[in-house]
């Protein structure tokens, strides 16, 4: 029917009509509020979106779109242009000298189409002749539009009109189904495109005749659907019997070609499309004329769930117990089961050639590969057999003048001569390929099928898909988790590794992982995967994260901070986590140490495997009984440094060298609970000399008191491996480990908490910048005035401590930012009662530089400043025996404040602000290197 004939039915179905009222589109959209851009929904696609959208795309409907247009909303003016492209009719050249709309302009880019549809009753204003073309779409206003395109408005009309009969009406032809809306929201581009799809199967409508008193009669055409009669593409049904290698029965001699189908013993052409893999399926084809006047399928899709699918891996077939009727086999818990078969109407598709009078159907099962069973008529008896008996090779040397293929770990050639015989390769994209297109360290899947004629078919899967990532876990029954997905080994790595000739894969190692044809790992390489490293685990949250994830943040073996967000299911020393659970979240944060080293793989940016010094508490016996670090580190291929931690001073007391090897060593806070600041943490990679000394003398064995040995590639765990340095693990101040930095407080006052109590508020400078904080608990403060490390603390009244202005202080906070204790550095008033209580008590050197149990402090008067080498050159005068002592030490990116007592405040400053006579407060750096990592100036 052409275009003028369908606007002139149209037409005088309007008049048919007139008496009841034309309808209207009246009612306002407001899309739900986006922060990012209110034009696009929330709408969370799926497949079946993009298989539709691609759908349309190829019968010419819709214009190519991506995954980020689907979800966008559109209005009513978008779908103007929309309504033409469905109808097959052009706007372009049709122009208007007056408008049907009173805010359509008549020289609106569409005026032509919006006239062309108005005229056409397709489109309709409300009763002010307005259309509101920058209104949002709605869902009862997108069902009435394509209602109307598809002839069906007399329908709907008699149905009961807007929106009801519409509704009534779409929902009768299948329009409505999978739609996330309804009503009077915002459509977006995804559902439009599902009701638009649903209406092409409709039947046409078409015009018969006019009678007696001129008003046209119309009926629907059972055999012509809305996509045939607008567009004419018709719809093939029915089962594929046939492809460019073999039919489901071979008694037909007619030839196939490539790119041909065969659908119920007729034949299509498939221009530049591959459908072979539909052979024995129910499919819904759809086809158009070429200029020479024959059918041939641009699409072609399987008919919704009429086709069952059976899979059975060839290790798990019972072929003895095996009869003409029933397939028997193991399922994964070992239970026998079995699928019935068609016997009297069977076809069996043996490696892609029919086997015609196969004779017993257990003597066509394969040994190795699986086969795949088609019912096709929905009565659960297979109807088609696929039988797969097939190899795979990864590819080594190539010997194309002989058609031969070496595989690249037995080397066991493979002949692949198309010469000889009829030989099909396909690509990952089911495109034909050469021969000379195989490369070395491809995949292929390769089956061979005799027949009568002298020659086999051969038909080649190449595969070059690859994944780079950990394996999180081995199942109970072979399966490994990769970046969070379950694969298999395909048979040819199974066997390579039962061979020796690949080591077996275990829990953490991170390699580049090939697939074969089936998605099974069919060959890994771990030197060319990114590695794991090590790293210092400073701390573990849940706040910020979402509920599936945990947050950690790591100090790295790169002297790097990571804070990164885990997988939702994590896997520590091979045992898996759902953190999504409260339960499986509370396991993970018992499972992963604060505090100490750990191996940790990243899948794009977030964690997925770490690695600890644990025992293994999963399975002991299928890793290692003496902890997994150890286990997966020899097993892999992981990036080893030189290192050791020489602080360059006079006397063994500070020295430390690393005998020589492969060394990561890491220099962090003396406290339970880890600081923030980077400053506090270290990574050491220089090596001098092939011994150790802790305090006077050498020593031979691992020190085990304050440090942690880690191996990195041993067998055996010694001091040449990874060392960990932190601060020894005292009984003293452990909430004092939110922050070691020295602040100035600058003033003290009252205000209520979040539960309305009232809570002394403590104003305090770090580094120049004023913070505060309120307590907890007034009469309860963790208080202590000793280097934090070792303070031992007392819990006291506030009041009770004595603070005031300008004293320096260390401070812990909760979560919820409550001081909870409190450690006093220095006193500022020399005249106070308080003055032994504090960690400085005047002059004071306490540095202990190379002592590991934690970080120091002194308090002197500035000598000297090389701000060029950045070394402040200070002296201590004690009281107890008036000797004065000059100190130098580097100051590395120490924070300088200088505190004014006159005006009760701090600045930040830099080292070239420090004079000489200038009363400092210096906090060194935790660990073995003699640096400052803050000094504070007090005037």
């Amino acid at each position: 029917m052409s275009n003028l004939r369908r606007i002139v039915s149209t037409v005088l179905i309007l008049a048919m009509i007139a008496a009841s009222g034309v309808f209207t589109l009246g009612v306002f959209a407001e899309a739900e509020s986006n922060a990012n851009d209110p034009m696009v929904s929330d709408v969370t696609l799926n497949d079946e979106d993009t298989v539709i959208a691609e759908k349309l795309t190829t019968f010419g409907i819709i214009d190519a779109v991506g995954d980020e247009d689907l979800v966008k909303y559109l209005t009513r003016a978008d779908m103007i242009g929309i309504l033409m492209k469905y109808l097959k009719l052009d706007g372009t050249t049709t122009s208007a000298d007056t408008t049907p709309f009173l805010d359509v302009s008549v020289f609106d880019p569409q005026i032509g189409a919006y006239s062309m549809l108005f005229k056409a009753g397709y489109i309709a204003g409300d009763d002010n002749k307005m259309y509101r073309p920058n209104d949002l779409l709605t869902y009862n206003e997108a069902v009435t539009l394509i209602v109307n395109a598809m002839g069906y408005k007399m329908f709907a009309v008699r149905n009961g009109g807007y929106p009801e009969g519409y509704l009534y009406t779409a929902n009768k032809y299948g329009l409505l189904s999978g739609l996330r809306g309804n009503g009077q929201n915002p459509i977006p581009y995804c559902d439009l495109y599902r009701i638009m799809e649903g209406s092409l199967d409709a039947d046409a409508v078409v015009q018969r005749y006019f009678g007696a008193d001129g008003e046209g009669e119309f009926e629907l055409q059972k055999d012509v659907s809305v996509l045939e009669e607008i567009y004419g593409i018709k719809e093939i049904k029915g089962v594929v019997t046939g492809n460019e290698n073999t039919r489901l029965l071979s008694s037909n001699s007619q030839l196939i070609d490539m790119n041909q189908i065969e659908i119920e013993n007729v034949i299509y052409d498939t221009p530049d499309l591959v459908y072979a893999d539909y052979l024995g399926r129910r499919v819904i084809a759809y086809a158009e004329e070429n200029d020479q006047k024959e059918y041939e399928i641009i699409y072609m899709e399987l008919d919704g769930n009429k086709n069952r699918e059976f899979e059975v891996q060839a290790d798990d077939l019972l072929i003895d117990e095996t009869t003409s009727s029933r397939i028997y086999y193991e399922d994964e818990n070992f239970k026998e089961k079995h699928i019935n078969v068609d016997a009297a109407n069977l076809s069996v598709i043996y490696n892609g050639k029919s086997r015609t009078g196969y004779g017993q159907l257990k003597n066509t099962l394969p040994k190795s590969g699986y086969i795949v069973g088609v019912d096709n008529t929905g009565d659960d008896a297979v109807d088609v057999l696929f039988v797969y008996e097939f190899k795979n090779i990864v590819v080594g040397t190539i010997d194309l003048y002989n058609y031969k293929f070496y595989d690249k770990y037995t080397n066991e050639a493979t002949i692949i001569d198309p010469d000889k015989d009829d030989v099909r390769i396909y690509n990952a994209g089911g495109k034909s390929m050469r021969v000379g297109d195989i490369l070395a360290d491809d995949i292929l899947t390769i089956m061979e099928t005799d027949n009568d004629k002298g020659y086999k078919l051969i038909t080649v899967y190449d595969e070059r898909k690859s994944l780079e990532g950990t394996v999180e876990e081995i199942t109970s029954d072979n399966k490994y988790l990769i970046d969070g997905e379950y694969y298999e080994l395909a048979y040819n790595l199974d066997g390579y590794i039962e061979n020796g000739e690949l080591p077996p894969l275990k829990a953490g190692t991170t390699a580049t992982f090939y697939l074969d044809h089936e998605g099974k790992l069919a060959n890994y390489e771990r030197g060319t995967a990114t590695t794991a490293i090590y790293g210092f685990v400073a701390g573990v949250d849940t706040k910020g994260s979402i509920s599936s994830r945990l947050t950690l943040k790591i100090f790295t073996q790169d002297a790097t901070w990571v804070t990164a967000e885990t997988v939702d299911k994590v896997n520590v020393d091979g045992e898996r986590y759902s953190v999504g659970t409260d339960e499986g979240r509370k396991q993970a944060l018992a499972a992963i140490p604060v505090g100490e080293v750990v191996l940790f793989t990243m899948s794009g940016d977030k964690i997925n495997y770490i690695d600890t010094a644990r025992i293994n508490r999963g399975n002991p016996s299928k890793y290692s009984d003496t902890g997994n670090l150890n286990e997966i580190a020899a097993g892999s291929e992981f990036e080893h440094r030189n290192g050791m931690c020489n602080e360059k001073g006079d006397g063994s007391l500070n020295k430390f060298v690393v005998k020589s090897g492969n060394c990561i060593i890491f220099s962090t806070p003396a406290h339970d609970e880890l600081l923030d600041n980077l400053e506090d943490y270290s990574v050491t990679t220089s090596l001098a000399k092939n011994y150790y000394t802790v305090g006077a003398g050498q020593y031979n064995q691992v020190v085990t008191d304050g440090y942690f040995v880690y191996n990195t590639g041993e067998d055996d765990i010694n001091v040449a491996s990874c060392i960990l340095l932190r601060g020894s693990k005292s009984a003293g101040a452990s909430s004092l480990g939110k922050s070691s930095a020295f602040v100035v407080v600058t003033k003290i006052s009252s205000a209520i908490n979040d539960e309305g109590e009232m809570r002394t508020k403590l104003y305090y400078d770090q580094n120049g910048s004023e913070l505060s904080n309120l307590l907890k608990d007034d009469d309860k403060v963790d208080y202590s005035y000793d280097r934090a490390g070792a303070a031992q603390p007392t819990q006291k009244k506030f009041s009770e401590i004595g603070l005031k202005i300008g004293d320096v202080i260390q401070l812990a906070t909760d979560e919820k930012g409550y001081i909870t204790a409190i450690n006093v550095a220095y006193r500022i008033d020399p005249n106070s009662t308080l003055k032994t209580e504090a960690w400085l008590k005047g002059q004071q050197y306490s540095l202990s530089f190379g002592n590991y149990n934690g970080e120091g402090a002194a308090s002197g008067i500035v000598k000297k400043v090389n701000a060029t080498d950045k070394i402040l050159q200070f002296s201590v005068t004690t009281e107890t025996d008036g000797v004065e002592k000059v100190y130098n030490i580097g100051t590395g990116s120490a924070g300088v404040s200088i505190y004014r007592q006159d005006l009760e405040k701090a600045e930040s400053a830099n080292l070239a602000a420090l004079m000489e006579g200038d009363l400092v407060l210096i906090r060194s750096s935790t660990g073995f290197a003699a640096t400052a990592a803050q000094i504070l100036v007090i005037r």
